[in-house]
């Protein structure tokens, strides 16, 4: 047997550098690669965070549109959760596997200066009006927050935040850079603000405003256009009120024997029954009120520049559409009287250079139709109303040179009144008859003025 001494070989002294080496150069790599790879699932986690809570406020946006219900802190999960078919603890928590980490909640926070017993709000047939809009003001704000780093609890729950933290939050903005939370928070926080999560919702932009004049209106899914049910709100005058989105609104007369008009509220608008001259002046108007063979004025904006004169069998000062058969109108109402095909009312005016949105409109009383086109209002070629016969029927017609045309069947009994409109909102044109829309066609136009090769006139056939 040989004994050696406990000194290393030369090869044995290699090995063992190699080996110390190797160890040495892992441990070297590990220290570098695995903050890389944490920070790597902390950037995943912040961008599945910033994914879900785009998610949740969708969801959040279409419960309050399909339920015409604003929610309040203790709602707000089972609201989401109804839309977006997610359970209300994965709405509620960031880690729904760990529900009792309060560092994990998701936040609803309402702006302190709103008055939080405010929600929820649920629409009713009131709406909201001048003397009303704290949902509106600027303290009319939610926030959702969240943060995707369990263990660093916020300075605030839903329902102790501050004025001050409120504010901050809603005016901050993440800044890669600096990673900086918002000013004012914990030190805790350690410049970790890539953490921090927040969803930003202005109650304003969930309200439409509504202007209505002289009209009863309801609000509610079971409104019956037959009957006029839930028609229970009087506006004698004229008045300004904010519906939630997607509310069903239902107008009517007064006197609820008029037009009626049901839409789903969508955007800011404008309703009214009442005679135009009631609303903000028009351009043009011609009521008829005077007896002259000759002259017509124009008691719109444009004046004396738009006064007409009659020819050809002509004239003002006949009976016009009279209560009580058609209400609204006084017993004496007056119109224009032509008693030949060619029988015309000339004015000077021509349209403005820029037109990107009209309503044509006026009372029409044909004692019977030609097939040729008629103009009963408007500028020919650019912009009117007419009336035809074809094969035996009758047809109401509007002509936009830049809009297009549209038609319907003029269905209604000769040598009686009716309300025949034309309009152009800049995304379709619209033709009413008594109120009701019978045609329409979508075209996107900027500007629908165009010159005729006449100025306007009524009750052209030549």
């Amino acid at each position: 047997m040989r004994v050696t001494s406990g000194r290393c070989t030369d090869r044995q002294g290699y090995a063992l550098l190699v080996l110390l080496l190797v160890v040495g150069t892992a441990v070297g790599a590990a220290s570098v690669l695995i903050p890389k790879r944490l920070a790597g699932i902390r950037n995943d986690r912040a961008r599945q965070e910033e994914t879900m809570l785009d998610r949740i406020r969708d969801g959040l946006l279409r419960s309050i549109q399909g339920e015409l219900t604003i929610p309040d802190s203790k709602t707000w999960s089972q609201a989401v959760a109804k839309t977006t078919g997610m359970s209300k603890k994965a709405v509620e928590s960031v880690e729904p596997k760990f529900p009792s980490d309060t560092t994990a909640q998701r936040l609803f926070l309402i702006d302190p200066g709103l008055n939080a017993s405010l929600l929820p709000y649920s629409q009713n047939s009131d709406g909201l009006t001048g003397t009303s809009t704290n949902l509106l003001g600027a303290h009319a704000r939610l926030m959702i927050v969240s943060t995707s780093r369990r263990g660093e609890a916020m300075p605030f729950s839903s329902e102790s935040v501050t004025q001050d933290q409120f504010d901050t939050l809603w005016n901050w903005a993440a800044n890669p850079a600096t990673k900086s939370p918002p000013s004012g928070w914990p030190a805790s926080w350690n410049h970790q603000g890539d953490a921090i999560h927040v969803a930003r919702i202005p109650l304003k932009s969930l309200f439409a405003e509504v202007t209505m004049d002289a009209l009863a209106y309801g609000v509610g899914s079971h409104l019956n256009p037959g009957q006029g049910i839930g028609l229970n709100k009087l506006i004698p005058g004229s008045g300004t009120y904010w519906f939630l989105k997607g509310t069903l609104l239902r107008a009517s007369k007064l006197a609820l024997t008029g037009p009626q008009l049901t839409l789903n509220i969508q955007r800011n608008d404008a309703l009214s029954f009442s005679d135009p001259i009631s609303l903000p002046t028009p351009l043009a108007y011609y009521p008829f009120r005077h007896t002259s063979q000759s002259s017509i004025t124009n008691e719109g904006s444009l004046g004396s520049s738009w006064a007409g004169q009659c020819y050809y069998s002509a004239w003002a000062g006949s009976d016009g559409p009279r209560s009580p058969t058609y209400t609204g109108f006084s017993t004496t109402n007056r119109a224009l009287n032509v008693s030949s095909y060619s029988a015309l009312v000339y004015t000077a005016g021509t349209l403005p250079l820029k037109l990107p949105k009209f309503t044509l409109a006026g009372w029409i009383r044909p004692e019977s139709i030609s097939s040729s086109p008629g103009l009963a209002f408007g500028v020919r070629d650019a912009l009117h109303i007419g009336i035809t016969s074809r094969y035996g029927w009758y047809y109401i017609y509007g002509n936009s040179a830049r809009g297009g045309i549209v038609k319907a069947r003029y269905n209604v009994s000769l040598n009686t009144w009716h309300h025949v409109a034309l309009v152009g909102d800049g995304l379709k044109l619209t033709l009413y008859l008594d109120g009701s829309q019978v045609a329409s066609r979508k075209r996107f136009v900027s500007n629908y003025s165009r010159l005729g090769r006449s100025t306007f006139r009524m009750s052209d056939t030549t």
